[in-house]
């Protein structure tokens, strides 16, 4: 079995008795093969080169205000040295002592694993709020405790962690989705680049949301949703099962592009995320990856790279490579291809999905 490799926030407060459990679960799931490194000096001192390309479970506690300085320190550690975790894939494990914040730790977690050169599986997260309340479902599903379905959920992560594997093809297929004006679009006009740089071995689709009736999620039950699921459709029907639903089925990658919006993603994408539930329901996504383009006219693409990972790495278990999110910063239309260096990025970003995808690339760490 593949080794893994655990790194381990310190915590300030000694409050680590449930994620010392947690642990000894997923080092029981790893086969009792795991090798534990402790906080930033752990993190700091691994040999050059030993934490490429290998498979690594992040974990840490985070009391009441929400901070853990030692994680705060590996985050840091990882957002100064991109090639740190160059090629490895990551699940992570926040124990949390309230309801709020450990989500968000996670998030900005993951943000510092991207930046390191770590990507992370579909599903990465297995978090404990202070009451356990966000596993009610999954203990009522499994006829068991809360503190079991965690334990469960930490089981699975380290399984799936373990059995991760890439996925790449020799014609990958890649599903572009947005709501621009194409004619004035920058973050359109940037896609047009990026999509030049590709190789004819990449099958690439297009499918706009402009102008189209795209309602927001009903919110429908589990047992409303699942129904709707089943019959390859959901509540409102429309171009989302129609026409979204299939094309995710059958592609190997999700683009996105991303303009923002007072610091988030558009109203047109926002509704697409929140009813591919219907679809997930019955099609696994962990199998595929998903890139983003980001284009702000002034600052906070930082925050929708969050909402990216949140919704659709945290939720809906697609991978997160690496450098899946080129970002850029223009306002004015057709600013953007002015700025310099736009089209070494496009191409750059471009060669990222290349050697994700297609078979026969070497991954680029």
């Amino acid at each position: 079995m593949e080794r893994l490799i655990i790194l381990r926030a310190l915590s300030e407060d000694g409050r680590e008795g449930r994620l010392e459990r947690l642990l000894a679960v997923c080092r029981e799931a790893a086969g009792g093969s795991a090798l534990t490194l402790t906080g930033r000096a752990g993190l700091a001192g691994a040999p050059e080169g030993s934490l490429h390309h290998k498979k690594i479970l992040i974990a840490a506690s985070v009391g009441g205000d929400g901070i853990n300085l030692d994680l705060m320190a590996m985050e840091q550690l990882l957002r100064r040295r991109p090639d740190l975790l160059a090629g490895s894939v990551c699940g992570l494990l926040i124990d949390g002592e309230r309801e709020f914040y450990t989500k968000a730790a996670a998030r900005d977690l993951a943000v510092s694993v991207l930046e390191g050169g770590g990507s992370l599986i579909g599903r990465p997260l297995v978090e404990a709020t202070g009451t356990l309340r966000n596993y009610i479902v999954q203990a009522s599903r499994l006829h068991t405790g809360r503190e079991e379905a965690l334990a469960e959920a930490a089981r699975d992560l380290t399984e799936r962690l373990l059995a991760y594997r890439e996925k790449k093809s020799p014609s990958p297929r890649i599903l572009c989705l947005h709501a621009s004006n194409v004619d004035k679009s920058n973050t359109y006009a940037l896609w047009t680049r990026v999509r030049a740089c590709l190789p004819e071995a990449v099958r690439v689709r297009e499918i706009s949301l402009w102008g189209l009736p795209v309602m927001d999620c009903n919110g429908c039950s589990y047992e409303a949703c699942s129904f709707f699921s089943g019959r390859k459709t959901c509540y409102y029907g429309g171009p989302i099962p129609e026409e979204v639903y299939p094309a995710l089925m059958e592609c190997d990658a999700l683009v996105l592009l991303c303009p923002n919006y007072n610091d988030a993603l558009g109203a047109g994408l926002t509704a697409l995320i929140n009813r591919l539930t219907a679809l997930y329901r019955r099609q696994d996504f962990s199998d595929k990856y998903v890139f983003a383009l980001v284009v702000s006219g002034y600052s906070g693409g930082d925050i929708l790279v969050r909402q990216l990972i949140g919704s659709l790495g945290m939720n809906k278990a697609f991978r997160l490579p690496s450098g899946f999110v080129l970002s850029e910063t223009a306002s004015a239309p057709g600013s953007l291809l002015a700025l310099p260096g736009t089209g070494k990025k496009a191409a750059a970003f471009a060669g990222r999905i290349r050697s994700v995808l297609l078979e026969g690339q070497e991954d680029a760490d």
